[in-house]
């Protein structure tokens, strides 16, 4: 039981289908969303928690508030730690800005290059 909760919440293709559904005959289906593609077990037979919070802990996925709340609020939930996730905004920064200055040194290397043909023509 546990493994199907955890595959209706944190699976990526449900996530995928659950948006799909939402945006098709323009919106209509929207309210079904949860039945059709369920995000956890209130649409089950048995209510009963599936998860505990040792086991969210065990799993590096326990939050104070509710996954079903986070997931209503369009909240992100992210399994990474705060530093994996400011490590992987600064590589993307720095990958940003290294692609910036080597688009400007092309860009003046053409200037240059440009410049040195008028210069040769005169």
């Amino acid at each position: 039981m546990k493994l199907i909760n955890f595959h209706l919440s944190y699976n990526w293709s449900q996530d995928l289908l659950r948006g799909i559904f939402e945006s098709l005959e323009e919106g209509e289906l929207k309210d079904l969303v949860d039945e059709i593609v369920p995000f956890s077990q209130e649409f089950s037979h048995n209510l009963k928690t599936i998860l505990d919070d040792d086991d969210m802990k065990q799993q590096g996925l326990f939050s104070e508030k509710p996954l079903l709340l986070r997931y209503k609020n369009k909240e992100i939930i992210d399994r990474r730690s705060d530093q994996e996730i400011q490590d992987e905004i600064d590589a993307i920064e720095n990958a940003r800005k290294k692609a910036k200055e080597e688009r400007e040194a092309k860009e003046r290397a053409e200037q240059e290059r440009i410049k040195k043909e008028k210069e040769r023509k005169e």
